[in-house]
């Protein structure tokens, strides 16, 4: 598929997610979040984090994270509505790859139109992943996922991770929690990653 292809039919996943009237299973963070170290509009939640799971989207070449909040079952929700919509996990691979590459270089503007295409795509990405099942029978609820370069396929890849932590984790957690997987990735897969780079993820917001 020529390059040009493969954008349009990125843009044409990422309207129709657009399309989703997500209310019911995403809420933006707010007074939590704060105190957690985010920067969140506090008028949009004012009663904190909602109950459901957390998704950290970080972003290794550009040290960005962005924070996806959902309500109890918001999972599940967006994967009913990605089905309904014809929407496969490839599609939301694809369109959660390209939306957090251009939020985290400051190509696209993290307005109201991306966070709503990052939720819904982060959430039905994290559904279809053998991490969401695993995340399922211990009861866990954070998750982490990485965008990092692949130097063995030279291409942008994702790579999810559940968390074990009861409370929201703060940019600086995250960023410690990034480091050790990767550290992990690198020792399984040495190809992947540069030789002699030194890992490290200080999160900025963007």
């Amino acid at each position: 598929m020529e390059a040009h292809e493969e954008r349009a039919t990125e843009e044409r996943m990422s309207h129709k997610y657009l399309d989703f009237d997500i209310d019911a299973a995403c809420q933006a963070a707010a007074k939590e979040a704060n105190h957690a170290g985010w920067e969140v509009d506090q008028t949009a939640r004012p009663d904190g984090f909602p109950a459901g799971p957390l998704i950290y989207l970080c972003h290794y070449e550009s040290q960005a994270i962005v924070l996806v909040s959902l309500v109890l079952g918001g999972i599940e929700k967006i994967q009913a509505l990605s089905e309904k919509n014809n929407i496969s996990f490839q599609d939301a691979c694809n369109t959660l790859g390209t939306v957090l590459d251009e939020v985290s270089t400051r190509r696209r503007k993290l307005d109201s139109s991306a966070r709503k295409i990052l939720s819904s795509s982060a959430a039905h990405y994290i559904g279809g992943t053998q991490t969401y099942q695993l995340a399922r029978e211990h009861d866990l609820n954070q998750f982490i996922v990485v965008r990092h370069f692949d130097a063995s396929s030279k291409e942008r890849m994702l790579r999810p991770f559940v968390c074990n932590h009861s409370l929201p984790m703060s940019p600086e957690d995250v960023g410690r929690a990034v480091v050790e997987i990767l550290t992990i990735d690198r020792k399984n897969h040495p190809g992947r990653f540069p030789k002699g780079e030194p890992l490290r993820f200080r999160p900025r917001s963007i």
